[in-house]
C-alpha cells in the first residue's frame, strides 16, 4: 500500500528509473546521486544527457 495516488506514481517513476539504470548495467545511487547534484545547473537544453543511457555514454567518454 502507497497511501495514495500520488505515492503510487512517484513510486512507479522511482522503480522505472532505478530499473533503467540496472538494464544499462548503471549504479542507480551513483547515477541518481550525480544527477540531483547537477540539474539545478545543467542547461535545460541538454537535459537529454542526464538520462541514464546518455548519461553513462558521456561518463565512458571522459
Amino acid at each position: 500500500m502507497l497511501g495514495s495516488e500520488l505515492g503510487g506514481r512517484t513510486a512507479a517513476v522511482l522503480y522505472t528509473l532505478i530499473g533503467t539504470c540496472r538494464a544499462n548495467g548503471i549504479n542507480p545511487h551513483e547515477y541518481i546521486a550525480d544527477v540531483l547534484t547537477r540539474i539545478n545547473t545543467h542547461p535545460y537544453s541538454k537535459l537529454a544527457e542526464l538520462l541514464p543511457h546518455n548519461w553513462q555514454r558521456l561518463r565512458q567518454q571522459k
